[in-house]
């Protein structure tokens, strides 16, 4: 993980979202609604297709702290996985998968979060689903003892897998995807069948 170098509220009012959740930074976006420093009032011209895909990644680097060759690491996991590569990048930044391969036994979350300390491994990685009775047998009150989850994974999911289909299914993305190919793709096969 990189050290994140500039101020967040910059990095907020330069996306022009709340990328990092925190309500904070919620009113940045309130009180300025154009981009920091000195020409930020500044007209700017619409982003060209690479430009939104570069802010993207921007986004999810400075999100998750990645440095650029660990993300560079992570998108070519995503493409050797089966499927769509965008769903396998949000498969691998899922910090419930995290743990369940990284963490089996369970020793570094029961470490540094005394409050899951009880609770056996199979249900050690998704805390906040434990019933009333489980939440008393293993002294953890989700909401007390545990915080309440701050995102519905599987909503967000459901929203992130939503957007990239309707991206793909975009007529412009189609011919931009069409001309990229036609560019970069020999389309004289004869060249490979000897």
């Amino acid at each position: 993980m990189g050290k994140l170098k500039t101020a967040k509220g910059k990095l907020v009012r330069k996306f022009g979202e709340n990328i990092f959740g925190n309500p904070k930074y919620d009113r940045l976006l309130n009180r300025k609604a154009y981009s920091p420093g000195q020409h930020g009032q500044s007209r700017r011209g619409k982003l060209s297709n690479y430009g939104v895909q570069l802010q993207e990644k921007q986004k999810i680097k400075f999100t998750y702290g990645l440095l650029e060759k660990q993300f560079r690491n992570n998108f070519q996991k995503a493409e050797r996985m089966d499927g769509e590569t965008g769903i396998n990048m949000i498969r691998i930044y899922n910090p419930t998968k995290n743990a369940k391969e990284h963490d089996v036994d369970g020793i570094f979350i029961k470490k540094w979060i005394p409050a899951l300390k009880n609770i056996p491994t199979p249900l050690l990685y998704e805390p906040w689903k434990l019933n009333e009775i489980d939440q008393d047998l293993f002294n953890c009150k989700i909401g007390i003892d545990y915080p309440k989850p701050i995102v519905d994974i599987s909503k967000t999911y459901k929203n992130a897998t939503s957007q990239l289909w309707t991206m793909k299914n975009d007529s412009e993305v189609k011919i931009e995807s069409k001309r990229i190919l036609q560019k970069h793709t020999n389309s004289d096969r004869t060249a490979f069948d000897r």
